[in-house]
């Protein structure tokens, strides 16, 4: 009978090769690729024998197409166990964030504009009051 321990380094021990493959694959990018466009890219991720890349603006993403080829052999030839068959390329998603000083100005200017709203309705109230004492 198999100690636990045995039995974790058996299952594990294959988890961990995978993983080192998987980490040297993605660490070859730029090699792969070539700096120009591992410098515009990043793989995403790979399924069903299908390499995701992503990339920064979609100029990139035609350079790819046109180099698919040269890069699905060198995929192929460095790492044959992957047993990548296709490219697909994707822009990035981009999620706007506004950086902190930008924010802070952003809120001092709406605190000036409700001031001056508030001063302009105030000035408003008088204005009616007045016209109310006069009728």
């Amino acid at each position: 009978m198999k100690k636990a321990k045995d039995i974790l380094i058996d299952v594990l021990g294959g988890i961990h090769l995978e993983g080192e493959m998987y980490v040297s694959f993605f660490n070859s990018w730029n090699k792969i690729a070539g700096t120009d466009i591992s410098n515009h890219s990043r793989l995403s991720d790979i399924k069903n024998g299908i390499l995701y890349i992503e990339v920064d603006h979609p100029g990139w993403i035609q350079l790819i197409q046109l180099r698919k080829r040269e890069i699905l052999q060198k995929t192929k030839s460095m790492f044959p166990q992957l047993e990548i068959r296709d490219i697909r390329i994707f822009l990035e998603k981009h999620t706007k964030t506004v950086p902190e000083k930008d924010n802070q100005q952003k809120t001092a200017g709406s605190d000036d504009e409700k001031f001056r709203f508030d001063k302009i309705l105030e000035r408003l109230g008088r204005s009616i009051k007045k016209d109310d004492e006069l009728t």
